[in-house]
């Protein structure tokens, strides 16, 4: 079974009131954080935002909404792509409007291990998305990365 993820992370009592066309309601996340994936249907046929990189899914509207939250706090918009253990992780934060991370790309070829103690220290950046976390604050803690820690890896389609 693969992973997939295309969304906006920021402050999750900021993104609950949020709403586009464009992106589900927001999912809870650990930290206080909160994720607004992308409805990759609605955005299949809708120009390529201009950043550098290859982000998917982050379409023209899809960055207008990322830009308006970012006025408010910071946020990032993060792509993960895991089939067969092979994948790719791309991410890049803005604040105040403006483009102040990234964008950051990481290209794995097999999914991250576990640790194997429970007081295993994780001592670097596991990824894009894990870095992009890092920005906005959150701190990495008992050996997990940050993924780990905010919840995304309790679910393999954010969009499901």
């Amino acid at each position: 079974m693969g992973y997939q993820l295309y969304g906006a992370i920021g402050n999750g009592g900021i993104l609950a009131t949020l709403r586009h066309p464009s992106m589900h309601a927001m999912h809870q996340l650990r930290r206080g954080l909160g994720l607004c994936a992308v409805r990759t249907e609605a955005v299949n046929d809708e120009p390529l935002a201009e950043v550098p990189g290859r982000l998917l899914y982050l379409t023209v509207s899809v960055l207008d909404f990322v830009t308006e939250i970012s006025h408010r706090t910071p946020v990032v918009y993060v792509t993960a792509e895991f089939f067969g253990g092979v994948g790719d992780q791309a991410a890049c934060g803005w604040s105040a409007g403006t483009l102040a991370l990234g964008p950051l790309t990481t290209h794995h070829d097999r999914p991250p291990r576990a640790p194997r103690s429970f007081r295993r220290v994780v001592r670097e950046d596991t990824g894009a998305i894990d870095t992009a976390l890092g920005w906005l604050g959150v701190p990495r803690r008992r050996g997990r990365d940050r993924f780990q820690a905010v919840g995304l890896a309790d679910q393999r389609d954010w969009e499901a």
